[in-house]
């Protein structure tokens, strides 16, 4: 037998070998799959859920009556006729109080999105009534804010405030002086979170006076006047911009003027009266005249004014620019005492 003939069994043996991979180095080889055969899907990443905190946020505003009122538990006018809420520098709420038994409020505009804001309802007590919104937002911090109107809010402004697609009804265009303010700092928790009601404070909008009670008539039948050397009191009611007719209500404590201190002074700079200048930035605990005393000290007219800041004393985070559309003037209120020597003030007798 040739040398060929006898290597020919041991080359198929080596050719067989490797084709089985018994010593060889190929890996193993996936079967196809058939014309009938699923593919297994690749499962798609399940989305996290967005966390989110619920949150009450209410109001009281004291029962309307006929009379000048303080407020309870917080400043906030019997006058309200519209709320503003704000989450930082966001505008989330509007909403009109209507009077009724008990009052209803009445959406305007409330937000929807990442803060959404539902509702509006209202719980009469026997002297006040709390109203109150509910708000799904994000967990964290918050700064919410609530603004009171003497008057109802309507009208769109339209342009950059309109509302967005999914938001219920549009920014109105605000009107009347602001009555009332407040915020409350707040960390929010994913889920329910306890119910709160914010503090606002009442705006100083107007000072009334009551002059003293005068006796004597300049040169015997002109105006009543003062006599210099004699002491006179005045009578004085710091309110806010509500029932114009009545004069405003009344702000009580707790809590300071959200534009205080309410000075009181002479502002002619003739030093007609001497008088201790009043600085109050906490209001009365009860509603009541306050009173101060002036001494007419030289002959001639003494104005006597009553002065607040014309924006708050706080840094709110809602971010209002404040005006005289919106926010009371430096000047909240004059009153005059003319003074004489005591010898103008008797009438000429002729012999």
């Amino acid at each position: 037998m040739s040398a060929l003939l006898r290597a020919a069994p041991l080359a198929l043996t080596l050719a067989l070998g490797a084709c089985t991979g018994s010593g060889g180095s190929g890996a193993p080889v996936a079967p196809i799959a058939g014309p009938g055969a699923t593919p297994t899907p690749t499962p798609l990443p399940t989305a996290t859920p967005v966390p989110t905190a619920t949150f009450g946020l209410s109001v009281t505003i004291p029962n309307r009556s006929g009379t000048s009122a303080s407020r309870s538990p917080q400043y906030v006018s019997q006058g309200t006729a519209s709320i503003a809420a704000y989450d930082g520098n966001s505008l989330i709420y509007v909403g009109n109080v209507v009077p009724g038994t008990p009052p209803t409020l009445t959406t305007v505009y409330a937000k929807v999105g990442t803060t959404t804001v539902t509702g509006g309802s209202c719980v009469t007590g026997s002297s006040s009534t709390t109203c109150t919104i509910s708000l799904t937002t994000t967990p964290g911090a918050h700064a919410f804010d609530v603004i009171a109107y003497p008057v109802a809010q309507g009208g769109s402004s339209g342009g950059s405030l309109a509302r967005s697609p999914n938001d219920v009804g549009t920014i109105p265009t605000f009107t009347g002086v602001i009555l009332s303010e407040g915020e409350l700092a707040v960390t929010l928790s994913a889920g329910a979170n306890p119910a709160q009601t914010i503090n606002p404070l009442g705006v100083a909008d107007r000072t009334n006076f009551t002059g003293p009670v005068l006796t004597q008539h300049l040169n015997g039948n002109g105006p009543l006047v003062g006599i210099i050397g004699t002491t006179y009191a005045f009578q004085y009611v710091v309110t806010d911009s509500s029932n114009m007719q009545a004069g405003g209500f009344q702000i009580t404590t707790p809590g300071d003027y959200d534009n205080g201190p309410v000075t009181i002074a002479e502002t002619d700079g003739g030093g007609i009266v001497t008088m201790t200048a009043i600085s109050q930035s906490t209001p009365p605990a009860a509603t009541g005249p306050q009173s101060f005393n002036v001494t007419c000290a030289a002959n001639g007219t003494a104005t006597i004014t009553a002065s607040a800041k014309a924006k708050p004393n706080a840094t709110y985070a809602s971010a209002l620019t404040y005006t005289s559309s919106n926010y009371p003037t430096a000047t909240i209120g004059t009153t005059t005492l003319q003074c004489v020597p005591n010898s103008a003030t008797l009438p000429v007798t002729v012999q």
